[in-house]
């Protein structure tokens, strides 16, 4: 059966810093400075973690949610394996991250 709509199979999502010179890890794996756009595999979650000397890691967390509506256009049409194992029925969220860094106390 032919396929009629569009999958996504990663979303793009935006992390923003007001920290100037703030360094924006995804998963681990540094992705940019300050503000980027990062394309993410929609079929599992992920860890952010924001971070710049002298100042308090920011970790927050994007994860990938079921889609209702995608799960029925599966059943409909037959795609439904398919769907899942790709990461088409899922959606990340949120869909941006916005921190701004605090300083580290002194001791």
């Amino acid at each position: 059966m032919q396929r009629y709509f569009k999958v996504q199979l990663t979303e793009r999502i935006a992390i923003n810093s007001a920290t100037q010179g703030a360094k924006i890890y995804v998963d681990g794996d540094f992705v940019g400075s300050d503000s980027v756009n990062v394309k993410l595999k929609r079929n599992r979650d992920h860890a952010v973690a924001v971070k710049k000397d002298g100042f308090q890691t920011e970790r927050r967390n994007i994860t990938s949610d079921l889609q209702a509506g995608w799960l029925i256009v599966g059943i409909l049409f037959g795609g439904i394996i398919i769907d899942v194992a790709t990461g088409a029925l899922f959606r990340l969220s949120p869909d941006n991250i916005s921190v701004d860094l605090e300083p580290e106390q002194k001791k």
